[in-house]
């Protein structure tokens, strides 16, 4: 194992420089458009079109990145997605920024389609496992880390997005030195809606519901950090507490998903999601260790939704043969949904000092909660045995479902169920 990861370490390294300016613009944009006088409205399409840039890019790059090759596309993407941080500040009409976001998330798909490819071209099958766990650390660790960064200058400042920029130059230092060969890049084919439809409805309509949660969450969440007087440092705060609660709750509720009928967690971490929501959204101003409580159980369920739905499917996947193309096509419905997410929020976003975020997010779970009942009532639970092993899995491009071990776990064909 030592062998495999030592190669690893500057792509670990230029992975988590990445990040750091990623999580510190995901922060940084939606403050700086409220700043800008625009409405939350505003904020939620910047967000939505940073989704769906993320989700064009994770299907075309594939196309780029063999046509110019992996270290040339690498660059490329890295050096317009600098540009983008720069040129935000530059151009001070919200409206201008749903492009510039959306082209910075084409390149963001491209990048980490390269490195999850790069992992999985390194990682042998018997050791997948532990990259992606590691790889999960250090991606969430550094997301949550770069938020902090948002308390180094004033927002209303140039200098934030330039440390952003000069991260993601930065961030290709360590890469381009990686040893090993870079790998060929070619997306997964995913499964179309109706498979997946035929192989679990809830699992589809779980990542869907993650998508919803999450892509209005990050489009809108500091906003509402910054509607209850929060200084830069205290959305620091409530953004890494939600974050790292993710992070620390993915492979307990995962150990749980594994020894008992998984939709039933899957309800509970659903069920967890609403009741955190209501929380933040009920507290009173100033209880600032409270909220970030309610932050931290927030993402701490929510965040595990995705990839409980995706280990859902793969327990009704008979065929293991089909898990990328399953995960592929999970991750497209979750994209979908973040995509959406911030536009519906935006809505409702100012009900409640900012709190309306939060009953669209609580409204969401309540309702996956309801069908997921519903399904429990409709088919039997998988036999325990049968279940496939809970992965924390990225949801940031195609490459990353060829990380996941359970790609050679079962068998003959498609079961259906809930």
């Amino acid at each position: 194992m030592q062998a495999t990861l030592a190669p690893l370490t500057t792509l670990f390294l230029g992975t988590a420089i990445l990040v750091a300016g990623h999580g510190l613009l995901t922060t940084l944009v939606p403050i700086r458009v409220n700043q800008l006088g625009s409405s939350a409205e505003m904020a939620g399409a910047i967000a939505t079109g940073y989704f769906i840039g993320l989700l064009v890019g994770a299907w075309y790059n594939p196309r780029i990145i063999h046509g110019v090759g992996r270290i040339r596309a690498l660059a490329g993407f890295a050096a317009i997605f600098a540009a983008t941080s720069l040129l935000l500040p530059l151009a001070p009409w919200a409206p201008v920024w749903i492009l510039i976001r959306a082209v910075a998330g084409i390149c963001l798909a491209g990048l980490t389609l390269v490195i999850e490819s790069w992992l999985n071209a390194v990682a042998s099958s018997q050791q997948r496992g532990r990259v992606l766990a590691i790889y999960m650390i250090v991606f969430y660790g550094a997301f949550g880390g770069g938020q902090f960064l948002l308390s180094a200058y004033d927002p209303a400042g140039f200098e934030l997005f330039a440390i952003a920029a000069i991260l993601v130059g930065m961030s290709l230092v360590p890469i381009v030195l990686t040893r090993t060969e870079a790998p060929r890049v070619a997306a997964p084919v995913p499964l179309n809606v109706s498979e997946l439809l035929r192989v679990s409805p809830l699992a589809v309509v779980g990542s869907v519901a993650s998508g919803l949660i999450l892509g209005s969450f990050y489009g809108l969440a500091p906003l509402f950090a910054v509607a209850r007087s929060l200084p830069p440092s205290g959305v620091a705060l409530f953004m890494a507490a939600a974050i790292f609660g993710g992070l620390a709750l993915q492979w307990p509720i995962g150990l749980l998903s594994d020894r008992m009928d998984r939709r039933s967690v899957i309800l509970g971490a659903t069920a967890a999601t609403a009741l955190a929501s209501g929380g933040i959204l009920l507290l009173p101003l100033g209880n600032v260790e409270l909220l970030l409580g309610f932050a931290a159980l927030f993402g701490g369920a929510s965040f595990t939704l995705y990839p409980l739905a995706l280990a859902h499917a793969g327990d009704r996947l008979a065929n293991n043969e089909d898990m990328v193309g399953l995960s592929s096509g999970m991750l497209l419905l979750y994209s979908f949904g973040a995509a959406i997410g911030p536009l519906l929020a935006g809505q409702i976003f100012d009900m409640f000092d900012g709190g309306g975020l939060f009953l669209f997010a609580a409204v969401v779970a309540a309702a996956t909660v309801c069908f997921g009942l519903w399904r429990m009532r409709q088919a039997s639970a998988p036999i325990s045995s049968e279940q496939v092993s809970f992965v924390a899995v990225p949801r940031t491009s195609p490459a990353g479902a060829e990380l996941d071990p359970r790609q050679e776990v079962k068998e003959p064909e498609l079961e259906f169920g809930a």
